[in-house]
């Protein structure tokens, strides 16, 4: 009798321990800290900031205010309100893999070239990796599908809301100054992208064309609510205001397709 009021005590402990310790690891404040000590070490040109506001092993995770800056060019390189990333990891092991939702709320991307720089290079490690001959090698006896041990569906959503995209060419002739001449610009805004699929329950993969035919549902929007704000200027400018509108769908099913 003691010896399993013994073990039922140890596995409660170990319980606890475990709990806390996934606790520790996919809290907000550790997943800010961890995030921003990697870029900061690997990417010294960039400043990166957001809060993590939610993270789960099993949900997913979601992140707000995230802002990237080029230190060189001292220009920002994207700010978003909001990024949100959806999964239900136990639905894995009864073949439904893919994700929930990916979601960009309200993002700004500023693409400048400024003396012949792109703020974005600030992105790309210096160090670049020798190939390995090595594992250069021909594939052959290669297969027409791939079998799989258990039955699978896959889905996928994306969306992103109110996009803005600004581009700038710039040639900057006097850093203290501040003087500069706009060479080229381009303003898109307003941008909405609606996207997801939704296949059917399968047991091998094709490796061609033939791949398509295993999506059941599939939706695909861009703008279907308001117009795209356009802007363009180079040796004469464009303003505009285009509606642009497009919508293709396929939903055989009754469930709902964004689960």
């Amino acid at each position: 009798m003691k010896g399993k009021i013994k073990l039922t005590l140890i596995g409660l402990i170990l319980i606890s321990i475990i709990i806390l310790i996934y606790n520790i690891i996919f809290s907000p404040y550790f997943v800010n800290n961890l995030i921003k000590k990697i870029i900061q070490n690997n990417l010294k040109e960039i400043e990166i900031h957001f809060d993590c506001k939610d993270i789960s092993l099993f949900r997913g995770i979601e992140l707000d205010n995230i802002h990237i800056y080029d230190k060189i060019s001292q220009t920002s390189i994207l700010e978003l309100k909001k990024l949100k990333i959806k999964y239900f990891l136990p639905a894995f092991l009864n073949g439904d893999i893919g994700i929930r939702e990916i979601s960009l709320i309200e993002p700004n991307i500023y693409l400048y070239k400024i003396n012949n720089r792109w703020n974005f290079e600030s992105l790309i490690p210096s160090e670049k990796k020798i190939p390995d001959k090595d594992n250069e090698k021909e594939l052959t006896n290669i297969k027409d599908f791939i079998n799989l041990y258990v039955p699978v569906r896959l889905f996928f959503y994306f969306n992103i809301k109110k996009l803005n995209f600004y581009y700038k060419d710039i040639k900057q002739l006097d850093i203290s100054k501040n003087a500069m001449i706009l060479k080229e610009q381009l303003e898109i805004k307003d941008l909405s992208l609606y996207t997801g699929f939704i296949t059917k329950t399968f047991h091998k993969i094709p490796l061609d064309y033939k791949i398509i035919n295993l999506i059941d549902d599939f939706i695909f929007y861009i703008n279907p609510d308001k117009p795209l704000m356009l802007y363009y200027q180079k040796n004469q400018e464009v303003t505009g205001q285009p509606i642009i509108k497009i919508a293709l769908s396929k939903i055989k099913s009754k469930r709902s397709f964004f689960f």
